[in-house]
């Protein structure tokens, strides 16, 4: 039972190739597929092996490592496993570890169990340089995962700076968390950095990493708490990050070369991952949701308000800090929310921040997503009003809006000039209906002809139409044509 039990223990960690499942399913879908050996389960007698979904050659890639491994670990018996050699993938016997032709013990990496055919070929894994795939110089020595995670260190990081053996402690063991979930391991890679938090609150890496961990895990709801921790720290109301410590972003780590060329430092990139990423995922969170009494709403508004914060707000006070577009998304998600609020006034000076923000960066044709929502904001206030002449108001103001977007985006981008053109479509063909209903409740509505404002639409409509078409906006043109040009024509002169 004890040589059963090492035997189990020693095929942890390795890399085996599924062979000799017998049940139609199973034998075509698994068998010949490569994997690692995680875990023993000895009540059922099976091995939980982590299959890899692309050749191990291609799988030591880092550009594949992320999203390399099923979420479910298949449990296979020990006679439908061979072990096989990491480096050249040599089969290695149905029933028997790797063994050195000059040596009784298992050739294994010590730290992480991966199995080899020869010591060669474990020296020259460790080194790396893969024969098929020569831009992989980083080696098994980067991507070497201890079987028996540690502790984290005992005390927090404080006052302590760069090279400092406490620093430096909590900087590895955050950079292994990092390496345990790019290999997959997001569940272990939770549970060291939660053990980490317990002991350091104060390090916005560990917290941005948890957010991502429970993303990637499908915890929707801790991921939001975790992103607002980083949020609140590197916003950084009680000055709890002194100078001259600077927390490392370990998730996307910078050598100080590059931030110096950037002309940033740690934690003003970590703020720039966390506005990008975050803002991102709330955007996402938010689907769905509606309402001023919706809860996810709110959690999310007051994560999203953290995030422009740390953007400065859109003012650009500090150029160096967030990216403007990263800034002018984060804004424009944050104003989207508050539409989905009915927070009006405020989602459309969210979105005139958004639009300004990007228009004063280098890629200037990509603000008119924002302004495009401004006219819809206002003709929601419209719906909801009750008095008559703020209505009357309210739709003239859609129109003004609608009116200096279809300008904007005909002078500034002719090719998507057309997508102005259908927002003011939208708002003046609102305006003919709305005045129509007015007539009918006897007011009176002056300055305002319904055959002008047909002669208008239709004019508008036609080259709306013709811009769609030419750039292969078919769904665009489509609408334009059943919306506009088939139901709004103008009287024949004769």
């Amino acid at each position: 039972q004890d040589d059963d039990d090492t035997q189990a223990l020693l095929l942890i960690g390795r890399c085996v190739r599924i062979d000799g499942l017998v049940s139609a399913p199973a034998a075509k879908k698994y068998n010949g597929k490569t994997g690692i050996v995680q875990s023993f389960d000895a009540k059922a007698g099976r091995y939980k092996v982590d299959l890899l979904l692309q050749p191990l050659s291609s799988a030591r890639n880092p550009k594949n490592d992320n999203n390399n491994k099923q979420q479910r670990p298949l449990a296979v018996k020990r006679a439908n496993i061979r072990v096989i050699c990491a480096k050249c993938r040599a089969n290695s016997g149905a029933s028997t570890v790797s063994m050195d032709e000059d040596s009784d013990s298992v050739i294994c990496c010590d730290r992480c169990g991966i199995s080899y055919c020869s010591t060669a070929c474990q020296k020259s894994h460790w080194i790396g340089v893969e024969p098929d795939n020569p831009e992989d110089v980083s080696g098994h020595c980067a991507r070497c995962i201890p079987r028996i995670l540690p502790q984290p260190p005992f005390q927090p990081i404080g006052d302590s700076d760069t090279g400092n053996a406490v620093f430096e402690q909590i900087r590895e063991y955050l950079e292994l968390a990092s390496e345990v979930s790019d290999q997959g391991q997001r569940a272990e890679a939770r549970a060291m950095l939660e053990l980490l938090i317990k002991v350091d609150r104060n390090q916005p890496s560990a917290y941005y990493s948890l957010f991502q961990c429970c993303r990637l895990l499908g915890d929707q709801e801790m991921a939001l708490d975790y992103l607002m921790h980083a949020v609140q720290l590197l916003f950084d109301r009680n000055n709890v990050l002194r100078e001259p410590s600077e927390p490392d972003s370990v998730q996307y780590s910078m050598s100080e070369c590059q931030t110096a060329a950037m002309g940033i430092n740690a934690t003003q990139f970590m703020k720039s991952l966390v506005v990008r990423h975050g803002a991102q995922f709330v955007d996402q969170y938010v689907i769905g949701h509606h309402g001023p009494q919706s809860a996810a709403l709110k959690r999310a508004h007051s994560v999203l308000s953290g995030i422009a914060c740390l953007g400065n707000g859109g003012r650009g006070e500090n150029e160096n800090d967030v990216a403007p577009e990263d800034v002018a998304t984060a804004m424009h998600i944050l104003g989207n929310c508050e539409r989905k609020m009915e927070k009006t006034d405020e989602a459309i000076e969210k979105f005139r921040i958004a639009n300004n923000v990007r228009r004063n960066a280098k890629d200037k044709k990509s603000h008119y997503p924002s302004l495009l929502l401004i006219p819809g904001v206002i003709m929601y206030k419209w719906k909801i009003a009750n008095d008559p002449q703020e209505k009357i108001e309210l739709v003239e103001q859609a129109v003004i809006e609608a009116r200096e977007v279809e300008r904007v985006m005909s002078t500034e981008t002719p090719d998507r000039g057309y997508e102005g053109q259908i927002c003011l479509l939208n708002m003046l063909k609102n305006q003919m209906i709305f005045n129509k209903q007015l007539c009918t409740m006897g007011y009176n509505v002056e300055g305002h002809s319904d055959q002008e404002m047909i002669q208008e639409i239709h004019g508008l409509a036609v080259e709306a139409y013709r811009g769609a078409t030419t750039a292969g906006d078919n769904d665009q043109a489509l609408f334009v044509k059943e919306s506009f040009l088939d139901t709004i024509k103008p009287a024949s002169n004769s």
